[in-house]
């Protein structure tokens, strides 16, 4: 039990979107936060870090529709859920030590400003969980805004910085606004230093000037380059895996990573020839040649953004939770939280957001975890349908009938996917199912999906599976035999 709560003085509207309450626990302070259209509870904890507080988010009644995905209560129980606790996760009783923290700032020098590094768990049910496991943010001391870069620069679905404006609310109707525009090369190079080599694992920056370090290093590079593979090659990979010479020799002999290593040996090859060129050229003209980092020249390619690029710099991140359940991006959120939670699904525009019941253009929707992603386009017929950018000629369809309700039975969390011929598919999400015991309901037939497994999500490749459904509407094709053991599981 709290000692003391706070609210606001004055009444909170009977149609107020939200509302909040500050309880104080002894030594920890906790902020309820409560969404009326989505019927949901959140805790935050304030943590201190360098002197300044952070609400963490540490408890949520529906985990699909928070921006923190946490793990939920699979143990078997007596009694049936509460329908709106059916998806509560996390622990309202957790406990806040004070510890000693660290503050690692850095200065800009092109925009003579001071950086803040903030750490991921600062910003848990903050940010979308899909950006902060993918970006490292840092705080402008100037403006208090946070700008975030990729953690891995060669990372085919992340070529883009971030920028978190805070907004007044009382003027604006909005909390913030999450932007994103394409990496230029001077953001790479004002972070090659950390970015580019050793942004990700400070353990390899301390240890880079260890003669010992180095020795052992160069030796694995040898390795691999005994087996055949070119040294620049051998050096890459043996970064790419923190120097682990059995999980780099593994997936060099991986089948499945042909096509990963000829784009890596075509990009190397292109540097390679970019400065040859560079080098005669400079030589001609009697000049030196200035030696960049190598990290740094393999980026490039894949980072710079082209002039067919341009037009699309700029887009805005939706902030799904202050979404209007009736409007349009309302029912998208209702349709998508079917297979993924809140936190994993970012939906962008390129227009000006003023208010979010206002009708909008979506420029494209991600999904990164279940590796979809999803973009507007007119049909000949004048309708605008969401197509699947990783499945050719599939969009989300609004078709039903009995006979199609009745194979969806069991399945909930699924999309009806549809094509041009009018064939209908089911694309369900490939992540760990629990049907706990409950001991009042034994027959029970409730489902609990854990998209957070971190075992199913490292050695599950495909995130999703394609049912096409028969052309009777009667029965499912199950076209491997994986997603045929994972629709008894189901069912």
């Amino acid at each position: 039990k709290a000692k003391r709560f706070y609210m606001r003085k004055d009444p909170v509207p009977e149609t107020a979107f939200s509302a909040v309450v500050i309880a104080l626990d002894k030594d920890v302070w906790r902020v309820f936060k409560v969404i009326r259209h989505l019927k949901a509870c959140f805790m935050f904890v304030l943590k201190e870090h360098g002197r300044r507080m952070y609400p963490s988010l540490v408890y949520t009644s529906d985990t699909r529709v928070c921006y923190y995905s946490m793990k939920p209560d699979t143990s078997d129980r007596g009694g049936p859920y509460h329908p709106l606790l059916r998806h509560a996760a996390g622990k309202i009783t957790v406990k806040n030590p004070l510890r000693d923290s660290v503050v690692i700032s850095r200065d800009v020098a092109k925009d003579d400003i001071e950086e803040t590094f903030t750490p991921e768990r600062l910003l848990r049910g903050v940010i979308p969980a899909a950006l902060t496991e993918n970006f490292f943010f840092w705080q402008r001391d100037k403006d208090d805004h946070l700008v975030g870069y990729p953690k891995e620069l060669n990372h085919p679905d992340y070529q883009y910085k971030l920028r978190v404006r805070l907004i007044d609310f009382k003027e604006s109707g909005l909390n913030g606004v999450i932007t994103r525009s394409p990496l230029t090369k001077e953001d790479i190079v004002a972070n090659t230093e950390i970015a580019s080599k050793n942004f990700f694992d400070v353990k390899m920056q301390l240890a880079a000037d260890d003669p010992m370090v180095l020795a052992m290093n160069s030796s694995k590079i040898e390795v691999i380059v005994s087996q055949g593979y070119p040294r620049h090659l051998a050096k890459q990979v043996m970064e790419q895996f923190r120097y682990d010479l059995p999980v780099a020799q593994a997936w060099l002999a991986n089948p499945k990573n042909k096509e990963k290593l000829d784009k890596m040996k075509a990009d190397l090859a292109a540097v390679r020839s970019g400065e040859e060129a560079a080098a005669n050229s400079s030589a001609a003209a009697g000049g030196a040649v200035p030696m960049e980092n190598d990290d740094l020249k393999m980026a490039l390619p894949s980072l710079i953004r082209t002039e067919s690029q341009k037009g699309h710099d700029m887009l805005v991140l939706f902030d799904l939770l202050s979404v209007p359940k009736d409007s349009e991006l309302g029912r998208l959120v209702a349709l998508l939280t079917r297979i993924e939670d809140l936190g994993y699904i970012l939906v962008w525009t390129d227009s000006t957001v003023t208010d979010y019941a206002a009708p909008c253009q979506i420029a494209k929707i991600e999904l990164p975890r279940l590796k979809l992603r999803f973009f507007p386009r007119q049909d000949t017929d004048g309708k605008i349908r969401l197509y699947s950018q990783d499945h050719s000629d599939l969009f989300i369809s609004d078709y039903r009938d009995t006979r199609l309700d009745s194979l969806s039975t069991g399945i909930p969390h699924c999309l009806i996917m549809e094509n041009a011929a009018h064939e209908l598919f089911l694309l369900v999400p490939n992540c760990p199912v629990h049907r706990p015991f409950i001991g009042r309901c034994p027959f029970s037939t409730e489902l609990k999906l854990d998209h957070q497994d971190p075992e199913w999500l490292e050695n599950m490749a495909s995130r999703v599976y394609l049912y096409p459904v028969h052309g009777s509407h009667t029965f499912l094709v199950t076209p491997t035999l994986s997603s045929a053991m994972y629709l008894i599981l189901l069912r």
